[in-house]
């Protein structure tokens, strides 16, 4: 099983380690799931979804252009619907403790 630096370093395709009923799940609706990275147009959307769901003076907390930004050992997957974020969820591993 590959560990998450191997994720967050992109030694693994992210898609690779999806288990075949996922896989088979998302290959039959219109879903994607997908790692997001610093720079991705998506990272703005994912933002703008943190802000509908937490109060102002938390939400930079959970935006994933903060956690991409400032923090290592971070991995954030968007699941997309037509091509539109509908969730996010970011992953932090420091000190072999895991935030989400």
């Amino acid at each position: 099983m590959p560990s998450f630096n191997d994720i967050v370093s992109g030694e693994v395709n992210f898609n690779d380690i999806l288990s075949k009923p996922l896989e088979k799940a998302l290959a039959n609706s219109d879903f994607e799931l997908r790692l997001l990275e610093e720079g991705d147009i998506e990272v703005a959307e994912a933002d703008l979804l943190m802000e509908e769901i937490f109060p102002p003076r938390e939400v930079d907390d959970y935006k994933p252009s903060q956690l991409l930004s400032y923090l290592n050992n971070v991995l954030s997957i968007i699941c997309l619907k037509g091509g539109v974020v509908i969730g996010s969820i970011t992953v932090s591993c420091v000190g072999g403790m895991i935030n989400i």
